[in-house]
């Protein structure tokens, strides 16, 4: 089995220092299905286009058969429509959470508890965040590879500067849209990535540990024997729930950090409460001591690229 001090996987896969090569004779595997679960609250123009990007013919190298995405609605006020949402694609279900709060943690831990049936689970708390071509592919090609695995992204946000230095600068959701509307990403997916600067959880590049990711998946069985979203935090948009369960899993002597080198995801400016400072962030860091009981700090951890 693959694990962190791996020098080899067998004949045809090597580690490189932080890089893993695999032979195309590896291909071949037992392959499990995927959930996907997206958190959305008063973002019914981003997660349509958030949706888009999970579906062919912008996603490459994937089958809607082998795939579900549930988009998780915790209490939206904006007109949100299921049925819309739904009509997007087969493998689409649209869940409203029962008991919104203003923290996302019980709304996916809700969702993944009781409707996730496949065995590997990808886990994006913020809706508003677009994928690139190849990540869910990607994803389950690792998660099916090695059950061991935790993979996940870089995340990036559209525009020329962060989305909380815009946010000072009186930068609003319209323009944001407009931004978008700007760019012939449908066509060109590239677009994204050349009109997108690093998200403040990836500042250091591609080869510093990140903090936290939205689109992070791993095997059922790891998510249930690790754990799911700490619900103590309750903070508007989770505080720092999402950089918790991060640096749990990616600390967990059991599994093995993949980080997908060349995708990433990309976080649409709608006000939302992490990227819009809506919240001093000394309050988000404040909850996480006081439930943690150690400082928020991005710990270093054993990572391979692909």
């Amino acid at each position: 089995m693959f694990t962190k001090n791996s020098v080899t996987l067998n004949s045809e896969a090597v580690l490189f220092p932080g890089f893993l090569y695999i032979s195309s004779q590896l291909i071949s595997f037992s392959f499990r299905m995927l959930d996907i679960f997206i958190c959305i609250y008063n973002m019914k123009v981003e997660i349509n286009n958030t949706i888009f990007t999970c579906l062919p013919p912008f996603q490459k190298e994937v089958d809607v058969e082998t795939y579900r995405i549930f988009v998780v609605d915790n209490g939206s006020t904006d007109g949100t429509d299921g049925k819309e949402i739904e009509n997007m694609g087969s493998n689409i279900k649209y869940l409203r959470y029962p008991h919104p709060t203003p923290s996302p943690a019980k709304a996916l831990n809700w969702a993944i508890e009781n409707w996730g049936e496949n065995e590997n689970v990808m886990v994006c708390i913020d809706g508003a965040r677009m994928f690139s071509p190849h990540l869910i592919s990607k994803a389950n090609f690792l998660l099916n590879r090695f059950p061991s695995a935790f993979v996940y992204t870089i995340g990036y946000h559209l525009g020329d500067e962060t989305h909380m230095s815009l946010s000072n600068k009186g930068y609003t959701t319209e323009q944001g849209r407009k931004f978008l509307l700007s760019l012939d990403w449908k066509n060109d997916p590239g677009q994204l990535q050349s009109n997108s600067v690093f998200a403040g959880s990836s500042h250091g590049g591609y080869f510093e540990p990140v903090s936290e990711s939205n689109a992070f998946s791993t095997s059922r069985l790891n998510f249930e024997r690790i754990g799911g979203f700490r619900e103590e935090f309750v903070s508007p948009g989770g505080g720092s729930s999402n950089r918790e369960i991060f640096q749990r899993y990616v600390l967990d002597e059991h599994t093995d950090n993949f980080c997908l080198l060349k995708e990433g995801t990309y976080h649409q400016y709608h006000g939302g409460i992490a990227t819009s400072n809506k919240v001093d962030r000394k309050l988000f860091r404040q909850e996480y001591f006081d439930i943690i009981g150690s400082p928020l700090v991005t710990n270093d951890y054993v990572r391979y690229y692909f």
